[in-house]
């Protein structure tokens, strides 16, 4: 089976998006609607929003999960692989694209759900000291769709594109602001959404 040579491997880097925001410049300086400009800018977003996801969950291979240093960890251990296998992206339509994990367990990992957990003891005190209190199970949550986004976003920041995109993930926290041409706004991950849900119960 042949392998891949290190320079067949396509690179995501900060002079990526300086290029795309050029390309983008370039259409708006010739009167040229900037959607194409932007669809790349989405999709390149999304795919550096899958690498870190993919990153955070590279942890140790332990199939036997005997590793218990590496439980409830990040990067998530890889026991099966398929959380790890699992991130993928998707276009869902122009202009938006989504970063998803198609595993099982991925909803698990991301809100701390288990059937065993990590069990804790609450203490009392009284006359004698401390005593042990109620036994309860600690959720040990692991978001890694909600870090990632973090990690896109500050990897963004380094770049000459971070004003237009910090523009428009906080598009739905400003009433009346509207886009003048198509393609204007930018959807990273379900950011926007998310901002969207919570300007709707007056949270921003």
């Amino acid at each position: 089976m042949a392998r891949l040579s290190e320079a067949s491997i396509v690179r995501i880097h900060q002079h990526t998006f300086d290029q795309i925001e050029d390309y983008i410049q370039d259409l708006q300086s010739t009167n040229q609607n900037i959607r194409p400009g932007m669809e790349v800018l989405t999709m390149m977003l999304a795919y550096t929003n899958q690498s870190f996801a993919q990153q955070m969950s590279a942890g140790p291979v332990d199939p036997r999960m005997q590793n218990r240093k590496a439980a409830w960890k990040i990067p998530v251990r890889r026991i099966t692989g398929r959380y790890y296998r699992g991130w993928k992206t998707k276009r869902l339509k122009p202009g938006l694209w989504m970063v998803y994990n198609e595993s099982r367990e991925a909803y698990f990992i991301e809100h701390g759900i288990h059937p065993t957990g990590s069990k804790r003891q609450t203490k009392k005190r009284g006359a004698g000291g401390y005593r042990g209190g109620t036994t309860f199970i600690l959720r040990v949550r692991r978001p890694i769709g909600k870090l990632s986004v973090i990690k896109t976003l500050r990897f963004i920041d380094s770049t000459r594109v971070s004003d237009r995109v910090l523009e428009a993930v906080t598009e739905p926290m400003r009433p009346g602001r509207k886009y003048q041409r198509r393609g204007e706004g930018v959807a990273i991950s379900n950011m926007t959404a998310r901002l969207d849900y919570n300007k709707a119960r007056g949270m921003v």
